[in-house]
């Protein structure tokens, strides 16, 4: 479970987040949403502790583990698509399998840079969820796959999302629907709505 209390985020004189509360629970799908600059990936990258320049307090209960995929794909370009995998999962089995499921069975000694965009984001995907953790934070996880691959990476999202907590940012309706996910809209920080983190 994660607890969000009176979260306040600025940027210079921008406000990002206003005494923004709200509970998430410990397993199933979350999708944040709302408009561009609202602080969705802000919002995320709080909960995983890289952006630690805030008010308010973040708790972290029974979640031992998390992983991440970025709005980035940030692979190793001197490391081969599974070495970028198997030290996450540290059981080479394990990475090859889900590699493997993402069509990527003929290219788990291809480098980054001879990939195509959606291939890396596979990778990245793969990565991210090759190893078994409580927290799964996916930041536009879905950019620059085709509807197929898609399908697969959806279907990986639901299985996590079966025994552990899956936050996710994308602006796609139909995945949000797809997933079963339920929705934390993040609007005008003045809108008092939003500091109990409203759903719709």
């Amino acid at each position: 479970m994660i607890e969000c209390t009176n979260l306040s985020k600025r940027f210079g004189d921008k406000v990002i987040l206003s005494g923004w509360s709200h509970t998430f629970p410990e397993t199933g799908i979350v999708a944040v949403t709302g408009p561009s600059g609202r602080g969705k990936t802000t919002l995320l990258r709080m909960i995983a502790g890289l952006d630690k320049d805030y008010e308010g307090q973040i708790r972290l209960s029974g979640v031992g583990s998390m992983s991440m995929v970025f709005q980035e794909n940030r692979l190793l370009p001197t490391l081969t698509a599974l070495q970028n995998v198997d030290p996450v999962s540290k059981d080479t089995g394990k990475a090859e399998k889900i590699l493997s499921r993402l069509g990527l069975a003929d290219d788990l000694g291809t480098y980054p840079g001879e990939l195509s965009g959606g291939m890396k984001r596979r990778v990245a995907f793969a990565r991210a969820f090759a190893k078994d953790a409580d927290l799964y934070i996916l930041d536009e996880p879905f950019v620059s796959v085709d509807e197929d691959t898609k399908k697969e990476l959806l279907d990986i999202v639901r299985e996590a999302g079966a025994k552990s907590l899956v936050l996710l940012v994308t602006h796609d309706e139909q995945d949000i629907t797809d997933l079963g996910a339920e929705r934390v809209l993040l609007t005008d920080p003045e809108d008092t709505s939003r500091k109990e983190g409203k759903t719709d």
